[in-house]
């Protein structure tokens, strides 16, 4: 990978594993392709790159005998103790504000409180809690060393197998859960990164159209943005001579540019402005390939003037740097 990029292809996509709803009204829509003749979400697009700085402008019951009344319930209500439903539903959803406790939780990064106290709801068919049990013990393997994807390979893809197999489950139970499609691309990226090479390509379509699904379903899902927008990003960085190598084996998104790229990370600040240092760093490097210099520097000095609060966001205010000071200073 070239342009200051360091590490495998995806590895940004894999740093990236927080999420959350955000909420705001946002300015422009965009899309990549109009795919009206296959299965993949289609996004409506308006390239829309707003100026910055440096740049210019019943009654018989009653009559029963109280025996038969109560042997009645009895019977009834063992037949329906004892009788499993056909399709999972969602009747397991928790209440909201015990979502929100549990969100509260992971966004101050108590995971392995946050581990226990899931574990008392591992039996409950909902898409909301299976996502989120998937998304802490992801974080908790990635507690456990920085070299989680070289030490101990087999036992780590076995591991995040079982995390994306939570996430099938959610969807299987609420395929409209935005943050679901959101974790199934971060898992099954992790997954197949694990897995070498081939499975890390093999799965770049999977990856693509989950993070597009997310979108549709939550256009203010600003993770899913970031990372959409950093995939593009990422492909476009590699080396033609990669690409077309690429191209011949295996099946890549189709008809991404950088304009593309721009608008997800715009969309992303709007959601959440100045929250993430990768998505400022990412802003600022795609306004540089679009030979927007101006725009460029401050996205930069902006991602490398937040505060470092997580691992992932240390690798980033490195690489922006990094790409700074190769691209800005003399």
């Amino acid at each position: 990978m070239t342009h200051g990029y360091r590490g495998n292809l995806l590895t940004m996509i894999t740093r990236y594993a927080r999420c959350g709803k955000r909420a705001c009204t946002l300015v422009s829509s965009y899309s990549v392709k109009d795919r009206a003749q296959t299965n993949t979400p289609v996004i409506t697009r308006t390239y829309y790159t707003p100026f910055c700085e440096g740049e210019s402008h019943s009654g018989r019951e009653h009559e029963q005998s109280s025996k038969i009344y109560w042997t009645g319930f009895l019977v009834a209500g063992i037949l329906a103790a004892s009788t499993e439903p056909e399709e999972p539903t969602k009747s397991d959803d928790l209440p909201p504000e015990l979502l929100e406790y549990l969100d509260n939780l992971y966004n101050t990064r108590q995971y392995v409180v946050l581990n226990n106290f899931m574990q008392r709801y591992t039996n409950l068919n909902s898409a909301d809690v299976l996502w989120r049990r998937a998304r802490v013990q992801w974080e908790l393997l990635k507690q456990e060393g920085q070299d989680y994807n070289v030490l101990n390979r087999k036992g780590r893809v076995s591991q995040m197998q079982e995390l994306e197999n939570l996430i099938d489950q959610a969807l299987a139970l609420d395929e409209k859960n935005s943050s679901a499609h959101l974790w199934k691309a971060i898992l099954s990226n992790a997954c197949s990164t694990l897995a070498g090479f081939k499975k890390q390509f093999q799965n770049l379509k999977t990856m693509e159209y989950h993070l597009r699904r997310a979108i549709n379903l939550d256009p203010n899902q600003a993770a899913a943005n970031t990372l959409l927008g950093s995939l593009y990003m990422n492909l476009l960085d590699m080396p033609l001579l990669i690409r077309v190598f690429v191209n011949l084996f295996w099946e890549m998104p189709e008809e991404y540019y950088y304009e593309d790229a721009l608008m997800l990370f715009l969309k992303a600040e709007e959601v959440a402005p100045k929250t993430s240092i990768e998505n400022l760093f990412m802003t600022g490097k795609a306004y540089f390939r679009l030979d927007r210099t101006p725009c460029a520097k401050h996205y930069l000095e902006l991602a490398m003037a937040q505060p470092v609060v997580t691992n992932e966001d240390q690798a980033f205010l490195e690489e922006a740097k990094q790409f700074y000071k190769t691209n800005f200073k003399s």
